[in-house]
């Protein structure tokens, strides 16, 4: 028995142990889809900043065209070849736009859905962490409680003065076992309900684990999330050809490239205007298109980097490998230990009732001959005068 509640104890704070371990597991978890919803965050920042920048380049280089037709250059005979250079920036930037206004169309959406979800995610894991908490220490908490009032039983019955029938007073005889043991047996069996539900839990997830890719994938039927899943899978050259945005990728890179090679052209025109007044006017304006047209670009690599699978898979793989390594190894340790309790309390209880005080002997074969010898049908007088005495004895004690 004392063996029993030593094991008892030391599984019930090694179920404690695994609850901290579960806590930081899900802890874990919940950083990884914090890790997920901030690459949402910023890949959603760097489209907005690139249309922004854009929307600028497109007014400083109306600002750079109305220079131009001003006042300060009115009637400069270089200025031709400067004026087709500038049409050619505008249509470089209303390209730009055109290409920035479908990425935003096209990725956004799905990128504030998945953002959406992984903030219900992270508050449901966030509730489910204090619950559980909660609830496995309450539960470990009461399987001490009730193995120390069970472990109190038996020593009660064991050091009464008698254990034996009718003349029993021990803390049996006060109706407190059965209410206990009944609530005992009742808890017993949520407990066991508990760790089913546990090990159905800890089934489920290693389930998953086996193919997380296919469940994901087939949950959320989009190219952005099926690329952002699969593309470790692929070669570099793989991954740029599958890249959702690849069309407009290859556009933006283009234009870029252009804009290059227009602003250098437009610079060298700056350069020959004979007019100073218009020179400095021009110039001024031209620097404030190179600058744009480097946040631009700046801007877009970002955006190119946060929609790359090189930025994105890392924060799934090591979610998946969170959930399926360190929260599923505490599920199937909770469950585990949660049995293991429930388990050895049955013993306890088992075992309780197996050493308790039995009757005694004489108590026995009172029992047998009492109907006997209470209708003076034995013919012996002398142990029905015994019977007589033995029944005001036991009146006697059993209102002492």
């Amino acid at each position: 028995m004392v063996l029993l509640f030593i094991c008892t104890c030391g599984v019930l704070f090694h179920g404690l142990a695994v609850s901290d371990q579960q806590g930081s597991a899900v802890d874990d978890v919940a950083n990884h889809i914090t890790a997920v919803s901030t690459w949402v965050n910023e890949a959603e920042a760097s489209i907005v900043d690139t249309k922004a920048e854009v929307d600028k380049l497109e007014g400083k280089t109306k600002a750079l065209t109305d220079t131009i037709e001003g006042p300060e250059c009115s009637g400069d005979p270089d200025l031709q070849k400067l004026q087709e250079y500038v049409g050619d920036f505008s249509s470089i930037t209303s390209k730009y736009s055109a290409e920035t206004a479908n990425i935003d169309s096209d990725a956004t959406q799905p990128l504030v859905e998945v953002n959406e979800n992984v903030g219900d995610i992270n508050k449901q894991i966030t509730d489910f962490n204090k619950l559980r908490k909660q609830a496995v220490e309450a539960t470990l908490a009461l399987c001490l409680v009730f193995l120390i009032i069970q472990i109190g039983i038996n020593a009660a019955d064991v050091f009464c003065k008698s254990g034996s029938k009718p003349n029993q007073t021990t803390i049996c005889g006060f109706c407190v076992t059965p209410t206990i043991t009944l609530l005992f047996c009742i808890f017993l069996f949520l407990l066991f309900i508990l760790a089913f539900v546990l090990h159905i839990v800890a089934a489920t997830v290693a389930d998953v684990c086996v193919t997380p890719d296919t469940l994901i994938i087939s949950q959320q039927e989009d190219k952005y999330i099926t690329y952002f899943v699969k593309c470790d899978e692929y070669t570099k050259e793989q991954q740029a050809a599958a890249n959702p945005l690849l069309v407009e990728f290859a556009k933006l890179d283009k234009q870029l490239n252009s804009s290059a090679q227009t602003l250098d052209d437009l610079q060298s025109e700056v350069d020959a205007i004979g007019s100073p007044g218009c020179s400095a006017a021009v110039q001024t304006k031209v620097d404030d298109v190179k600058d744009i047209n480097s946040a631009v670009a700046a801007n877009y690599a970002k955006l190119k980097e946060s929609m790359s699978c090189a930025r994105a898979n890392p924060l799934y793989t090591n979610l998946i490998g969170e959930v399926c390594d360190d929260l599923h190894t505490s599920l199937a340790l909770m469950y585990a230990a949660l049995a293991a309790v429930a388990i050895l309390m049955s013993f306890v209880e088992c075992t309780r009732r197996l050493i308790r005080p039995g009757r005694k002997v004489e108590d026995d074969e009172f029992d047998n001959v009492a109907p006997a010898y209470a209708k003076g049908e034995t013919g012996d007088a002398n142990k029905e005068t015994e019977f007589a005495g033995q029944t005001t004895e036991y009146s006697n004690e059993s209102g002492n």
